[in-house]
């Protein structure tokens, strides 16, 4: 599926994992990533998007492509 935005990405492969905004600020905890919970609310509202170095992190919890995360890369879901 083709999805356009960072945000309608990032929400489907949460969807796709069945993970909540919650489960992304247990895992940067563990892994010391500073990772807030206003910051991955406007992740997921789409009123902002990650640096790099987040979207690395939030595409690792993810398991899917840093590329297809940030610029939805085809082939890279």
């Amino acid at each position: 599926m083709n999805y356009t935005t960072f945000t309608e990405r990032l929400n489907a492969a949460m969807q796709k994992q069945n993970l909540k905004q919650v489960d992304f600020l247990r895992e940067a905890d563990k892994a010391k990533v500073k990772l807030g919970k206003s910051q991955m609310s406007q992740y997921v509202s789409g009123k902002a998007v990650p640096r790099k170095n987040i979207a690395l992190f939030l595409a690792d919890v993810l398991k899917v492509d840093a590329e297809w995360l940030l610029h939805g890369a085809p082939g890279h879901e």
